[in-house]
């Protein structure tokens, strides 16, 4: 296998270790730094340039966003410095999304507030590393024989679990519709009277 043959270097930030973990078809690199004498954090890297950022990247997509992880440890996906959709604190680290939202990490497919599990028959693990436009999933899982093996994953059809804070939006609404349904009864029966 051959080795680096065009690579670049690039001057770690500070004092300390630099680390790249994501990047786009644009050339957009996400990660972040250690620095020895003084604070870490996360930053943007576009045409040869740093651009710090407030929180730790995650993943960016081929839109620009970066999917991101605050110091209260909520995940957001984030475009030029605002917050396109905060979705609080899932019970997964991402380690992927792409352009139409679809987050993965650990065992978990996530989607428009549902949560799916990739199940591998034989698997006693399962890590999904990243997701491509066209929704193919890679990753890396354990056989039972204990040894690990990578997969791709192109016709996964997530079977959906809703996540709690979308079944508490569910719960409320029909609260409110069955709340609301008893006004209009009791309004229609005072009417016949």
């Amino acid at each position: 296998m051959p080795g680096c043959l065009e690579c670049r270097r690039v001057k770690p930030i500070g004092n300390g270790n630099t680390y790249f973990t994501g990047i786009n078809d644009s050339g957009e690199i996400i990660g972040s730094y250690l620095n020895n004498f003084g604070p870490s954090g996360g930053f943007l890297f576009v045409n040869g340039a740093f651009i710090p950022l407030p929180f730790t990247p995650l993943a960016i997509n081929n839109l620009g966003q970066i999917l991101g992880k605050n110091s209260n440890g909520q995940i957001f996906a984030e475009k030029d410095g605002f917050t396109i959709e905060n979705l609080g604190q899932l019970p997964f680290t991402p380690t992927g999304f792409n352009d139409d939202g679809t987050i993965v990490g650990g065992d978990d497919v996530y989607f428009r507030n549902n949560i799916a599990q990739l199940t591998i028959p034989g698997a006693t693990g399962v890590q999904i590393n990243a997701i491509n436009d066209p929704g193919t999933i890679v990753g890396t899982y354990i056989g039972a024989d204990g040894q690990s093996y990578g997969f791709e994953e192109s016709g996964y059809v997530p079977v959906t679990t809703p996540e709690p804070r979308f079944l508490g939006l569910l719960f409320a609404g029909l609260c409110g519709f069955v709340v609301r349904r008893r006004r209009i009864r009791s309004v229609d029966s005072k009417r016949h009277f």
